[in-house]
């Protein structure tokens, strides 16, 4: 990579070596340049007599002669030789440590030396941030805030859970709120009778076991959250049993 730079950056300067040796040259005999660009009827005449080799007193390239006939007749004259000079010497030097890169194994070496100490003394400070586990690591219950619900089912085959904010607390002689509907609707069948009542906290594992001895599990959050007077979601949805099973009995787990 230094040695593909180094060479485009010696392509640079070669090329702009050779530009101001042909204005320098264009200075030195001015007045001929300046007689050969009025004389000529158009640029390209003028062009091909600055190239001309048979010309005794100077040759220019293509690059150099279409240098020189960018600029304006007065710039010619106004071309400062010294500084032209100055940038020849520049370049020459420029020209003698780009092809010792090149060259010089020993040359690359150093100047990786000082391109690692360079990004060391930009980069090479204490690191300002953490490197935390991957957001994917992180499990559902990871992400659930564990407060305190109530959980109610009935023996209708239903199932919900309500924050236990929903139960304020109240004053003596008010009316308190309910947990289930008992609207006509609903009185007409056994659905909202409620088998079981209890509080957990939503990261608890609620423990239900069916009239065939078989017992299941899930997190308190995962049961769905109904309204006070809803009459919540059908078991099946819930946990892998049949229409026909009764959860006879349920019982919340904080740790096992």
């Amino acid at each position: 990579t230094i040695r593909n730079k180094t060479a485009f950056q010696l392509d640079k300067v070669d090329n702009r070596a050779h530009i101001v040796e042909g204005l320098l040259l264009a200075l030195e005999y001015t007045d001929e340049v300046i007689e050969i660009v009025r004389g000529a009827p158009d640029q390209a005449t003028a062009r091909d007599i600055l190239m001309d080799e048979e010309n005794g007193k100077f040759c220019l390239s293509s690059a150099q002669a279409d240098a020189v006939l960018r600029l304006q007749l007065g710039q010619l004259t106004r071309l400062n030789g010294k500084k032209l000079s100055d940038e020849r010497a520049t370049l020459a030097e420029s020209q003698v440590n780009l092809r010792n890169l090149l060259d010089n194994d020993e040359a690359v070496r150093d100047v990786m030396v000082d391109d690692f100490k360079s990004l060391r003394a930009k980069y090479g400070k204490p690191r300002k941030t953490k490197i935390l586990p991957d957001e994917s690591d992180k499990e559902e219950i990871d992400l659930v805030q564990n407060e305190r619900s109530v959980i109610v089912v009935t023996r209708g085959g239903y199932i919900k859970r309500m924050p236990l904010k929903t139960f304020g607390s109240q004053g003596r002689g008010t009316r308190g709120k309910r947990g289930t509907s008992n609207s006509k609707a609903t009185e007409l069948s056994d659905d909202n009778e409620i088998a079981h009542c209890f509080s957990c906290n939503d990261h608890d594992t609620v423990l239900m076991t069916t009239q065939s001895g078989i017992a299941y599990g899930l997190r308190g959050y995962q049961v769905p959250e109904g309204g006070r007077t809803a009459r919540g979601a059908p078991i099946p949805s819930v946990l892998p049993i049949k229409a026909g099973d009764v959860i006879t009995s349920v019982l919340p787990v904080s740790e096992f």
